[in-house]
């Protein structure tokens, strides 16, 4: 079975809600948007550099062990920033 990105995150989510607060879920896991989900990664864009590095630091693990029960394969979880949004920001 083939999962879109956005099913695939959806499924990661539903399962990792449970194991972190709500404040967490909310502010650091729900605005994420997910890009591609190929070759065993789902690739998850995020809004700045400073969210990737938290997201990285604090819970790519947590959401890589719960891959295989919300997916039924391992999968890695890698967080990029929204480049487009840097580069208005910086224009600002």
């Amino acid at each position: 079975m083939s999962l879109t990105p956005s099913e695939a995150w959806d499924r990661l989510l539903r399962v990792a809600k449970d194991r972190v607060s709500e404040q967490t879920f909310r502010t650091w896991l729900e605005p994420v948007v997910p890009e591609r989900f190929e070759g065993g990664r789902i690739f998850l864009r995020v809004a700045d550099q400073f969210a990737v590095d938290w997201n990285e630091k604090k819970h790519a693990a947590l959401l890589n062990s719960l891959a295989p029960v919300a997916l039924g394969e391992p999968c890695e979880v890698v967080f990029r920033a929204d480049e487009e949004r840097q580069q208005r920001t910086g224009q600002i």
